[in-house]
Parts: C-alpha cells; structure tokens; sequence
C-alpha cells in the first residue's frame, strides 16, 4: 500500500465513504424510529431481539465520530486565530439551527393535528420555556421524565452544540494544541460525569451538567483523532474501490449494532473506530465519477435532512406496511428498506429546495 500525502486544501475534495456513511448513520436512525412504530401498532407477535435497539446508537455514534472528523479535516488551514474560531461558529450554526427550528416548528403542529390518529393518543403543548430551551440547545427534563427538547431529535444536536463551543475554543490555539485541549476537555468531561448522579426527573428541570458529561462525548473524540491522524499523512491506498470500501464500513456498523450492547461500551467505541478508519485512512482507487460517489455525494448531503424529517413521514410508512413487517424476517428487511428509501427521497427534496437555499441565503459571504 501507498502513502497518500497530507491533504494541502482539505476543502478541495469530498471523501466518498464518509458521505456514504453519513447517510448509512442517518439511515439507521430511521431504522430504529421505524421499528418502534411497528412494535406500537402490533406488528409483531414476538418482541424484537434486544439489540435492533442498537440500530439508533450505533447511528448516532458514527454521526458524531464523522463530526469530529470533518471539523478537524475542514478547518485544520484555520487554526491560531480568533477569525477562524468565529467564522466556525458562524458557519455550523447556520449550518445546523435554522433547519432545526424549522422542523421544531411544525413537529409542534404535527403532533397536534396527528395525536389522534398515532399511537400516542395524547398532546401535551411545549411551554414557551421549553420552546426557547430547546431553541437555545440547553437541556431539560420533559414531560416523559427524559433529556429530551421538544423536537425530540434535536437531543444529538445539543451535543453537536457543545462540541462546536469546545472546537471553537480550540481553534484559537494552534492545530496540535487545540486538539490537546478539546480532547482532554471531552475525555476530564465523561469523566467527571462518572462522579454525578443522575437528576431528578422534574419537568423543565435544566440538567446541562448532567447531560453534557456523557460518555457520547467519546465518538468526537475518536473522529477527531483520525482527523488529525489523515492530516498528518497516516492514510493508505488500497486496491478497492470507493463501494467497496463504504460496504466494509457498514458491515463494520451492523457487527456494532449487533453485538455492542446498550449505550456507549469497548465494543461501540471500537466499532465505530473502525469504521471510521474505514473510511478516512484507507483510500480507495482513484477512478472517475461513479454512480456510487454520485449517490453518496447526495446521500451524505441529504443527511441531516433525512435525520431531522423522517419523523414525519414514518407513521404513515407504518400504518400502510404493518400488515406484511411481521411475516417473515426477509418481508420485515424489505420494509425497513423502503421506509429508508421512502425517506431519504424526501430528505434529498428538502435538501435540494429548502436547506440549500437557507444556507446560501443565511451564510455570511
């Protein structure tokens, strides 16, 4: 294997795995929403084993490992100054809050003109607290007795928040320092959540301190080290191509999902270590555009508007498919399949007519 030199413009090129495994990371969320809609409406006579719960974490863990990864392969040329920290800043906000607040919004509407016909049954309007809580990415108690905003996904985009604050700071600092420093902030931060127990569950109660010294923390970390690790020239040419190489890393997701147990543990932190090394120190071939990168350039992009609209879409998925999911493991496959495939076209329309043109509009020029 060849050495791929470090990358001089790391914002010339897009690495096709990472992308396709930003939506892979988005799609087993859905997965998992999916399935919980199916067990609510009876589609199943037999619980589902334990582990599909997994599907989710394992998702949002590799989102969060590919978080750190891009800021530090993205901004690595802006380090050492104020500039670069601010500009960041400004950049992942608009990046991330306005689409949020969009689908926070009519979540709110959704749940009240759809309560009836849902298995929930019931609706409890957000107070204005919650509201600009969840607003401002500032963790709560809500009314299930979890951390969760009122747009229950928005959970995941809290900890982008922190992480964004914590890289932000680094960025005043040289590359090589920075990174010491938000890595021993997010290692001394999930330890000192080891010491704290956990909050009363009162609704509306803020838990930031709580909520932010998780072990989830740790998956920045790991992007963050193969971020630097790429920058520093550790990367190797394979001969497989681009496919082949985002096939691994979701073979590598599925043996985490399957067999890494709740929450965060050895087995997830190794999984996702290695699919993201996967991805980001094993180049593929070079070849020119394939209908593979093409995808993935689209479905990687349309990631964060799969993650925050299939909410939307997954009950009617449910209602129309509950009757086939629970024939056989192929007809369930199948229908998480399409509820994935269902859902990611619609994605890829906000995408293309609603977040880009936000985007283009808010970013600072």
């Amino acid at each position: 294997m060849a050495s791929v030199r470090p990358d001089k413009h790391v914002h010339a090129g897009v690495i096709v795995p990472v992308q396709f495994l930003r939506g892979i990371a988005a799609s087993f969320v859905v997965t998992v929403h999916f399935l919980d809609r199916l067990v609510k409406r009876g589609a199943f006579l037999d619980p589902l084993p334990d582990w599909t719960h997994s599907f989710g974490e394992m998702g949002v863990a590799t989102f969060f490992a590919i978080s750190g990864f891009i800021m530090v392969h993205t901004t690595g040329n802006e380090f050492g100054s104020l500039l670069g920290g601010r500009r960041f800043l400004t950049r992942r906000f608009v990046r991330v809050a306005p689409m949020y607040y969009v689908t926070t919004i009519l979540s709110v509407i959704f749940a009240f003109a759809t309560f009836h016909l849902s298995t929930n049954k019931i609706y409890v309007a957000p107070t204005f607290y919650q509201i600009v809580m969840s607003f401002m990415f500032l963790p709560y108690i809500d009314v299930n007795g979890i951390a969760h905003p009122v747009y229950g996904l928005g959970w995941t985009l809290e900890y982008e928040m922190l992480f964004y604050a914590v890289f932000a700071l680094a960025m005043l600092m040289p590359l090589r320092k920075g990174m010491i420093v938000a890595t021993a902030f997010l290692l001394g931060a999930t330890a000192l959540g080891l010491a704290l127990d956990a909050p009363l569950t009162i609704v509306g109660t803020p838990v930031p301190l709580y909520f932010f010294t998780r072990p989830l923390l740790l998956y920045f970390v790991i992007g963050m080290m193969l971020g630097v690790a790429r920058r520093q020239g550790m990367c190797r040419e394979v001969p497989l191509p681009a496919w082949g190489m985002g096939l691994i890393g979701v073979a590598c997701m599925l043996l985490g999902v399957r067999f890494a147990g709740p929450g965060v543990s050895f087995v997830s932190l190794v999984a996702v270590m290695v699919t993201m090394m996967t991805a980001t120190l094993l180049k593929a071939r070079e070849e020119a555009s394939t209908a593979f990168e093409r995808f993935s350039k689209a479905f990687g992009s349309a990631s964060y508007s799969l993650y925050l609209t299939h909410s939307f879409l997954l009950g009617l998925i449910a209602v129309v498919t509950e009757r086939i999911a629970g024939k056989s493991t192929l007809s369930l496959v199948l229908v998480v399949l399409i509820a994935c495939i269902v859902c990611f076209v619609a994605a890829w329309q906000v995408w293309k007519n609603i977040e880009v043109p936000l985007m283009r509009k808010l970013q600072p020029r």
